[in-house]
């Protein structure tokens, strides 16, 4: 998983909007060929979105929950752009695709690595040097429609 700009875009441009992508290899067909790349979200320069590095946390072994941080430029009510924050979840297949909707949910994300544990993916941030845990209920992101 990862995020990037579109490489086939015409004309290339390495300042693009960077969107998440996961990309997959079947275990029985390790090949070039057999690479499958996903893309998660599809933003463009209009939509003023930043996206972070994604994390995957392996649920189960079929269910892996990929999770991003996401920054908007909005209009305050002060008329001036101001940016907000919200951490994104999906739900993905053993073959790497979105079996879920993408959901929103508050937070940060850190280099700490969530862990599962009773349906639950855990981790922290740090916020003017306080731990803040955060939990993510795996079944919420599950209910998600496509």
């Amino acid at each position: 998983a990862g995020n990037s700009i579109d490489q086939d875009a015409k004309p290339w441009n390495r300042n693009g909007v960077k969107n998440i992508f996961v990309s997959s290899t079947p275990q029985d067909y390790f090949t070039n060929a057999a690479v499958k790349l996903h893309w998660i979200t599809n933003y463009t320069a209009e939509d003023k979105t930043s996206v972070s590095t994604p994390h995957l946390v392996k649920v189960n072994s079929n269910e892996t929950v990929l999770i991003w941080m996401e920054s908007k430029k909005i209009m305050g009510e002060n008329g001036k752009e101001q940016t907000v924050s919200s951490l994104k979840s999906v739900l993905l297949n053993a073959a790497g695709e979105a079996v879920s909707g993408i959901y929103t949910f508050e937070g940060a994300l850190s280099d700490c690595k969530p862990i599962v544990d009773n349906g639950k993916i855990l981790w922290y941030y740090t916020n003017r040097s306080e731990p803040v845990f955060c939990t993510l209920n795996v079944d919420d992101v599950r209910k998600q429609p496509r």
